[in-house]
């Protein structure tokens, strides 16, 4: 069920030693490091040298000009409205590809906190080939103050090998997650499983699998003497089950007692989850007198993947004793055409928001038929072609 992951990690050299890895990486003719799919040579030593200083940078972020979509090869931001746009112009001497390069400077020069850098072929043709083109390339960002610095080639490597999660090892990572979240010992977990009817061949397998995965995770917690976060949130709700209510921090110097905490106030009500609901229901346990106030937005209930449960929320009054319910309907933050689009959204899913501001704000219609994605927004969202038209 899950060989194309493997034929991806085959194929992408995920397999190979760090050596032989950042070799066969660096050989792909149209790919950089960082996984764009450039257009040129020069393009590619561009994006890889940035990569490999930690210059943090996006290929071919769009930019509105005269109506249209502008895509410079690489965009550095140094600060909240300013940066460093980065072309590589590779056909310099026909007419209209320098027409063209002629009117991106002016684009540039009218840019308020931008600074163009331009390369061309006869800048990678110097005496010093590729290396001293990277140097090149790096004086001219200290110049404009953006640091660089070489990474070494094992920090290199496991920064391109995060990129190779598949699917799964999210499914994996989701489940062992869940588990956790359920506070689920290897018994119990075998147990679960032993009372669930797979729908297919495939999941059997990969259930199979999640045991082995889950009880290593947990081995390998107890052998390195480590606790992940939903470990730590289990620990302290069997102390304080046991009684166990005063806590110290800052290194003894501040201190309290849950059991005199006489207001709560949890925030993203909609996240909540029985890892959180088993720890308040001993703090209340331990503290009857204890007033709750919770915050929370079901059309926000987008962390299920991740253990929360809006059974909590929608269940509110029949968890907690003596409650009242407000609805906050004021929108603060948007004007409003914002807010008046957003209610014909969710028109019927509950009561309609009120702008609090009188400025009518900015809705902007895009039409995606007029939406065409680069190659390197085809291969990171997987042919979805809304994400990136909104980015």
């Amino acid at each position: 069920h899950f060989r194309a992951d493997w034929e991806r990690i085959q194929t992408g050299g995920f397999d190979l030693s760090i050596e032989d890895f950042l070799a066969h990486r660096r050989a792909l003719q149209s790919e950089s490091l960082n996984g764009d799919y450039v257009k040129s040579f020069g393009e590619k030593v561009i994006a890889n040298a940035l990569f490999e200083h930690g210059v943090p940078y996006k290929y071919e972020r769009p930019f509105r000009w005269s109506g249209v979509n502008y895509r410079p090869d690489f965009t550095i931001e140094t600060g909240e409205r300013t940066g460093v746009a980065i072309e590589y112009f590779g056909l310099s001497g026909d007419p209209d590809y320098d027409e063209q390069a002629d009117a991106k400077r002016d684009f540039w020069n009218g840019f308020e906190g931008w600074t163009l850098v331009e390369f061309k072929p006869s800048d990678l043709r110097g005496p010093n080939g590729e290396e001293g083109f990277v140097e090149l390339l790096r004086g001219r960002l200290d110049e404009l103050g953006v640091p660089s610095g070489r990474l070494s080639e094992e920090d290199i490597w496991s920064l391109v090998k995060d990129r190779a999660i598949d699917r799964f090892t999210t499914a994996m990572t989701t489940f062992v997650g869940r588990c956790r979240k359920l506070n689920l010992s290897p018994d119990e977990l075998r147990e679960k499983i032993g009372r669930h009817s797979s729908s297919s061949k495939a999941e059997q397998l990969f259930l199979k699998a999640a045991v082995l995965v889950h009880s290593s995770y947990l081995a390998l917690l107890d052998e390195a003497e480590k606790e992940d976060f939903d470990g730590l949130m289990w620990r302290a709700t069997e102390l304080v089950q046991g009684g166990q209510t005063c806590f110290s921090r800052d290194g003894g110097n501040e201190r309290g007692d849950l059991a005199s905490i006489r207001f709560l106030m949890i925030d993203e009500f909609q996240d909540f989850s029985e890892m959180f609901f088993s720890l308040i229901k001993a703090t209340r346990l331990a503290s009857p007198d204890l007033g709750m106030f919770c915050v929370g937005d079901n059309w926000q209930a987008i962390n299920a993947f991740a253990g929360s449960d809006l059974g909590f929320f929608n269940g509110f009054v029949n968890l907690f004793e003596d409650v009242s319910l407000r609805t906050m309907t004021t929108n603060y933050r948007s004007g409003k055409k914002i807010v008046r689009v957003s209610n014909a959204l969710m028109e019927g899913l509950g009561p309609a928001s009120v702008p609090d501001r009188s400025e009518p704000g900015a809705v902007r219609v895009c039409l995606l038929d007029e939406f065409e994605p680069t190659a390197t927004e085809v291969a990171t969202h997987n042919w979805d072609e809304f994400t990136p038209a909104v980015l």
